[in-house]
């Protein structure tokens, strides 16, 4: 497993206790063996189930746009939750390779340049406060 590849499920740790932290759930799905499946299936009130692809870029800065990081099948299999009518939400860990000194942003999978925009900063204790990413209740 590369280092990268580490850094993004530790992310994924983070992500999932925050949604616990914000009042909801979140779960790692098994999707090794699955190709283009999103990382996270999340529950939060006010939202409802939603299904969440995480990547980590440690380089990228808020404020500007870069291309969407998901591969064509990632977007593909996100268009297909979004055309049965479920949500199915991009994240990503930007600013650093720990948590602290990160945030995390949330983006439209399905876009081809995403802005950096939507973001909350990590909080020691706390997480990333989900609630106020999403704009939930």
């Amino acid at each position: 497993m590369t280092i990268d590849k580490r850094n993004e499920l530790v992310f994924q740790g983070h992500i999932i206790d925050s949604y616990k932290r914000c009042g909801g759930h979140a779960r790692k799905w098994a999707t090794e063996l699955m190709v283009g499946m999103p990382d996270l299936i999340c529950a939060l009130p006010g939202w409802g189930v939603h299904l969440v692809e995480v990547k980590h870029r440690p380089e990228w800065r808020l404020g500007r746009d870069y291309p969407n990081p998901m591969t064509d099948k990632q977007r593909y299999e996100a268009g297909l939750y979004r055309n049965g009518g479920g949500r199915a939400l991009g994240f990503v860990v930007v600013g650093s390779d720990k948590a602290l000194g990160s945030s995390l942003v949330v983006f439209d999978p399905l876009l081809p340049q995403i802005q950096l925009v939507r973001s909350v900063y990590y909080v020691p204790g706390n997480k990333y406060n989900i609630n106020d990413l999403l704009g939930a209740a």
